[in-house]
């Protein structure tokens, strides 16, 4: 088994620990968009992809990845490359 192998099984068994299911992701999408759309600081937020990456993928990838040997919260910020890095500067 290789490293990167390892690696994203890893990766894998984190997300699915972290994220809830997908009814209940799926109703607060819903509701992250909607009030997202509303609030100029959470526009990354105000479409579907947005809310579940940023709200629910991109933190939990930061845990994950602060968790790693050599790793911490500030390296692994600086190891993730987001399209909402300015409204997600604690994560990328």
């Amino acid at each position: 088994m290789t490293d990167a192998y390892r690696f994203f099984r890893s990766l894998e068994q984190h997300l699915n620990e972290a994220l809830p299911g997908p009814r209940e992701v799926a109703t607060n999408i819903a509701d992250i968009v909607r009030t997202s759309k509303t609030s100029r600081s959470n526009l990354h937020k105000s479409f579907s992809e947005g809310a579940l990456l940023n709200h629910y993928v991109l933190p939990a990838i930061h845990s994950f990845l602060s968790q790693l040997e050599g790793m911490d919260p500030d390296r692994a910020r600086e190891s993730v490359l987001s399209e909402s890095y300015r409204a997600m500067p604690a994560y990328a």
